[in-house]
């Protein structure tokens, strides 16, 4: 896609956040700060552009009526041990079941993790 940056360097990665319409609580603000602060450490930009296939990348979607504090980040955590066989795939029912945080796996860092939609 062509684009024409402000510092006419050329453009490699578009980030897509989905607001609510009207949005007047800015609350998109500080996911564009994440996405900076993601995008600014140093290995990020190369481990993106040697990204060749969309299975490279993992896709993590999770929808409640709330959440709380680093829920979605402990469920990202804990479903990384069981893909690199830290967990058998049956202990997640039972971290859910257990209904105990501490149950859970680590929680994962909040590097590329970022907020898509907020519905009222």
């Amino acid at each position: 896609m062509d684009f024409k940056a402000i510092d006419e360097k050329p453009v490699h990665f578009f980030f897509l956040i989905v607001a609510p319409p009207l949005e007047v609580s800015n609350q998109y603000l500080p996911v564009l700060g994440k996405i900076a602060q993601f995008s600014k450490e140093s290995d990020v930009p190369q481990r993106l552009l040697e990204i060749s296939q969309e299975q490279a990348v993992i896709r993590f979607e999770a929808q409640a009526d709330r959440f709380l504090k680093q829920m979605v980040r402990a469920m990202v955590g804990t479903l990384v041990e069981v893909g690199r066989g830290k967990r058998p795939p049956k202990n997640v029912k039972e971290i859910l079941e257990a209904r105990d945080r501490r149950a859970a796996g680590v929680t994962a860092p909040a590097h590329g993790l970022y907020l898509v939609r907020v519905d009222y």
